[in-house]
């Protein structure tokens, strides 16, 4: 199925200083539960999303890719600033190794079925998702990239003095 142009305008990040990501997931349930919840993800957001390019053509061949775990696909977005400034952080602990987004964790993590930890990034980040079948986009009305809670110097705090 090829990607509709207003997809990949959805895709893509509104600037440089953001770093984009896509998840399909199977229903719409689940793509609102993402977008008001939160975006749950295991060790780290390459595991389970993909990192949106500016090239329609490698847009389109993860779109291909992925098509068999749904017609939903859920954008993500965030600040490279504000990761940056933790990855900064991060870097300052001897033999950390967790990936930035950890931090960025707005519940208490929780072990899954697997006994592997998952996280949640804020639902600030989702920019929304759309439906590959039926056109529509569903847009966060709270989304902001740039979004940062004291939670995120928190989980830096506790890694520090473990």
């Amino acid at each position: 199925m090829t990607l509709d142009q207003k997809f990949i305008d959805f895709m893509i990040p509104e600037n440089d200083e953001l770093i984009n990501y896509s998840h399909r997931t199977k229903t719409e349930r689940i793509a609102d539960i993402i977008m008001n919840e939160g975006f749950e993800f295991v060790d780290s957001l390459q595991k389970t999303t993909d990192t949106v390019s500016k090239d329609p053509v490698h847009l389109q061949y993860w779109h291909n890719l992925r098509e068999i775990y749904g017609n939903f696909t859920v954008v993500l977005s965030i600040s490279k600033a504000l990761m940056d400034k933790y990855i900064v952080k991060l870097n300052q602990i001897k033999n950390s190794h967790v990936s930035v987004e950890q931090l960025f964790s707005i519940k208490d993590i929780y072990l899954d079925d697997n006994d592997e930890e998952v996280y949640t990034l804020p639902p600030a980040y989702v920019k929304g998702y759309f439906n590959c079948k039926t056109g529509s986009i569903v847009k966060n009305n709270n989304f902001n990239p740039y979004f940062e809670d004291i939670i995120f110097t928190e989980n830096l705090n506790k890694l520090m003095n473990v």
